[in-house]
Order: C-alpha cells, then structure tokens, then sequence
C-alpha cells in the first residue's frame, strides 16, 4: 500500500538536505474539449496530482493550454499562442514536438537538433553506420535520418529515385528481423524503466549493452531506444542502438515513475534552455 510522504525523503529529490522542489506548472496541450492532445500529457497531469499528494502540499500544478478557436482536431503550432506569463523556468511544456519548440523559442533558445545515436555511441551499433548525402542507387535500403530536422518527411528507407541534394543525413544500414523494440528512460545516469513499444516483449534486451551505453553517455535525461535482431539461422539474438532523444515529446509506453518524470521534464528544458544568449 502507498502511504502519504510526511516528512520523509519526496521522490526523486536530491541533494543535501533533500529540499521540497522548486515549483513548477505543466503546460499540458489539450484540443478545445480540455482532453490532452497525447497520451503522455495525461500522465503529466497524474504525476502533479500525485507529487503533490505526496508532499502533502502543492508542490506543482497544471495549466491546460487550449488552443485558439473551436477545433478540436489536429492543429498547427500556430494555434497555441503561449500566455506572456508561461514564459518562465518555472513552466514545462508538455506536449507534441512544434509545440515545445515553439516555447523553446519564445524562451530565447536555440532550436534543438535530432540526437539520432551520437558519435561517441557509434562504437556500440552493431550495424553499419555514417553520415552521408541520400544519392538514389548508391544508398538504396539504407534508412535515412535528418541531422537537423525533427520528424523529417523524409526520414526512413531510401529508394533507388531519393535523392535529397547535398544535405547529409545519418545513415544506418538496415536490420531484416527486429523481434523488439525497447524505450528506456535515463536520468543522471540510472536507468529508471525500460518499456517494450513494438514486437515481442518476451524477447528481451541485453541488459549490460543498455548499461555500458549509459555508462558512456554524459546527457542528463533522456530516452534510448534499442532493438532486439534475431538470426533464425544461428538462434542468435543481438541488443543494438536505434536512437537516443532529449526527453520532450516523447511516448511513455507505460512508464509511470511520476516523481522522476517531472524531474526528467526538468532537467531536459534546463539543458536546452542552456543554449540561449
């Protein structure tokens, strides 16, 4: 049974002394009924009600940002316009990716890339990996990854007739059997859950590989996802590296540690809030 924190340790605090949180109000993104937009910013929303039943006081809070007018399908990022008063540190927004971005911008701050898998972690993929231009026949089967653009139209197989000028792209040779797919969530270094979002999640991933990945890797919070490729052949089974993201806009799958994800949102918009003049 879970009990009221009464003056113990809050979840997911840190630090000498373990001070109650800084407050902090989540910008949920909602469609004009006041349903959240995603799946994710209802977890949002528990993970307050919960953190603050918790402290036994309000420690954060919600604000459902509806958008302008009374549609209630998907909508352009133009359609949120963020209150003067939202533009704050002590404010997190959760939701799709042109609207963080929108409040990353409004904040000052430069527009984020694609982690994609970094250089220093291409010693762990275990498939061919390199940056290159998409050419038609020269990189036909290869999957394709803007460097720059966030959920590029043009991100996945490349086919003999792409060919996308003299812009590079992260370019990884493909696997044909993917029994699995993982998302692990990672902050300061520990691995707070790992949730299987495709395949057979009785087909599990190599433990070790995903701690010696984060063993290696200096960001604070973010999400990495791994694959899990069988060869039939050899019954042989191998944990590789799809992709790394910073934690925004990003799917859950199940993963409800409420107290670390506030702390993950935190830490990610404190990194990239970094980038400002």
């Amino acid at each position: 049974m879970t009990t009221r924190n009464t003056g113990a340790i809050p979840p997911g605090i840190e630090g000498p002394g373990f001070p109650r949180p800084s407050m902090k109000t989540l910008l949920v993104q909602c469609v004009a009924s006041g349903l959240s937009l995603q799946s994710f910013g209802d977890t949002a929303i528990r993970a307050v009600d919960f953190v603050n039943w918790w402290n036994g006081e309000k420690t954060h809070e919600v604000k459902l940002h509806l958008p302008q007018g009374e549609k209630d399908e998907w909508l352009s990022e133009d359609d949120w316009r963020f209150d003067g008063d939202w533009l704050t540190e002590a404010h997190l927004p959760i939701g799709s990716v042109e609207y963080v971005l929108s409040w990353l911008k409004l904040m000052g701050a430069k527009t984020p890339k694609p982690l994609n898998i970094p250089k220093e972690l291409w010693k762990y993929v275990r498939r061919d990996i390199g940056i290159g231009t998409v050419a038609g026949p020269i990189t036909e089967g290869w999957y394709a990854k803007s460097l720059s653009t966030f959920k590029d139209p043009r991100n996945g197989f490349v086919t003999a007739k792409d060919y996308f000028g003299k812009e590079e792209f992260q370019l990884t040779f493909p696997v044909e059997h993917i029994a699995s797919e993982w998302r692990c969530f990672v902050l300061d270094g520990e691995l707070l859950g790992i949730r299987c979002y495709s395949g057979d999640e009785w087909v599990l991933p190599d433990y070790s590989y995903i701690q010696e990945i984060i063993k290696n890797y200096e960001k604070r919070s973010y999400t990495l996802d791994v694959m899990v490729s069988t060869y039939s052949k050899h019954k042989l089974r191998q944990t590789d590296i799809i992709e790394i993201h910073d934690f925004f806009s990003c799917g859950l799958y199940g993963f409800e540690d409420y107290s670390k994800l506030i702390r993950m949102w935190t830490v990610t918009m404190k990194e990239l809030l970094e980038s400002r003049d």
